[in-house]
C-alpha cells in the first residue's frame, strides 16, 4: 500500500483515482467516523498514475515464462540471499547501537538503509539468516499475511525513490491489467476488500452514486470453485450489485468479462 497526504482531491479530479482516508479528520479529531490524511492507495492505482501519459507499458508475465526452471530457481536464491544479507546487516547495526548506548529508546535504535551501508557481515551470518528465512514457518502465503502501514512524520525518516516498487507476482499483474482496463473505460474503482472482492466499480464519482459491480479478478489458468461463485452471488443479492468476473490470460493484457446477477427486485406490494 502507498500513502498520500495532500493530493487526494487532485488524483480524483485529474486521474479518476479514489483514495481511502485512514487518518483522523483535522476538523473532528474525536469523531472516529470522520477520516482524514493520510490517504491510502493500492499498488495498481499508483501504477496507473505513473503510466498515465507515459509510453512505459505494464510488465508482461510472458517474459518470465520464457525462463527455465533452473534460471527461476537461481533468481529466487539470489533474491533470498540479498534479503538475508540486508537482514543480517540490520541486526548487526542494531546490536552495535545497543552496545554503544544501552539505555537507548526504540526510536534511537531504529535502523535505516543508510545505517547499514558500512556494516560488514560474514558469509556464515548470511547463510544462517538464509536458513532462517527458508524454514516452512516463514514461507507464508501472501493471502495469509496482513501488512499494517506505519507512519513517521519526520522528513529524514524517508528516502527518495526514482520509481515506486511494485509487486512482481502474477496476482498483481492480473489485478493491474483489470484495473487499468476498467479505468481506461471511464469507470471509478475502489478497493473491494470489505465486500470480499477485488474492486467496486462505479459509473460516476463514488458518493454521488452507488457502485454497480463487484469486480472479481480471475486467472484464466485457475479454476473458480462453485463455492466462491455461490458466495459472490449471495453477497451480490444482499447488496444488490452485479458480479463482474474479469478473466485475464497470461498471453494478453486485456481481460474479458462475464457479468451475472442472481438477485431480482422486490415486487410491488400494491395490488
Amino acid at each position: 500500500m502507498y500513502s498520500s497526504f495532500e493530493i487526494s482531491e487532485q488524483l480524483m479530479r485529474e486521474c479518476r483515482i479514489i483514495t481511502e482516508a485512514c487518518g483522523t479528520s483535522p476538523d473532528a479529531r474525536a469523531d472516529l467516523r470522520k477520516c482524514g490524511a493520510p490517504f491510502i492507495l493500492m499498488p495498481e492505482q499508483v501504477a496507473v498514475v505513473k503510466l498515465k501519459n507515459s509510453t512505459e507499458d505494464i510488465p508482461n508475465e510472458r517474459k518470465n515464462v520464457q525462463l527455465s526452471n533452473t534460471d527461476s530457481a537461481w533468481l529466487d536464491d539470489a533474491a533470498l540471499r540479498t534479503k538475508a544479507e540486508m537482514i543480517a546487516k540490520g541486526r548487526k547495526a542494531k546490536k552495535l547501537k545497543r552496545q554503544t548506548n544501552s539505555g537507548a529508546t526504540a526510536a534511537a535504535l531504529k535502523i535505516r538503509r543508510c545505517d547499514i551501508v558500512d556494516v560488514e557481515v560474514t558469509v556464515s551470518e548470511i547463510d544462517d539468516t538464509m536458513k532462517e528465512l527458508s524454514r516452512p514457518d516463514n514461507t507464508l502465503k501472501q493471502g495469509d499475511t496482513w501488512f499494517l502501514p506505519l507512519y513517521d512524520t519526520r522528513e529524514e525518516a524517508y528516502e527518495e525513490m526514482e520509481r515506486p516498487p511494485f509487486p512482481k507476482s502474477s496476482v498483481f499483474r492480473i489485478r493491474l491489467n483489470t484495473f487499468r482496463d476498467l479505468w481506461r473505460r471511464g469507470y471509478y474503482l475502489t478497493c473491494g476488500l470489505k465486500f470480499g472482492c477485488d474492486y467496486l466499480a462505479y459509473e460516476s464519482v463514488p458518493g454521488e452514486d452507488h457502485s454497480k459491480w463487484l469486480v472479481k479478478c480471475v486467472d484464466s489458468q485457475d479454476a473458480l470453485s462453485s463455492l466462491d461463485l455461490i458466495a459472490l452471488s449471495r453477497l451480490s443479492s444482499q447488496v444488490k450489485k452485479h458480479v463482474l468476473l474479469a478473466i485475464v490470460s497470461p498471453d494478453t493484457l486485456s481481460p474479458y468479462y462475464i457479468e451475472y446477477s442472481w438477485w431480482k427486485p422486490q415486487r410491488s406490494q400494491n395490488v
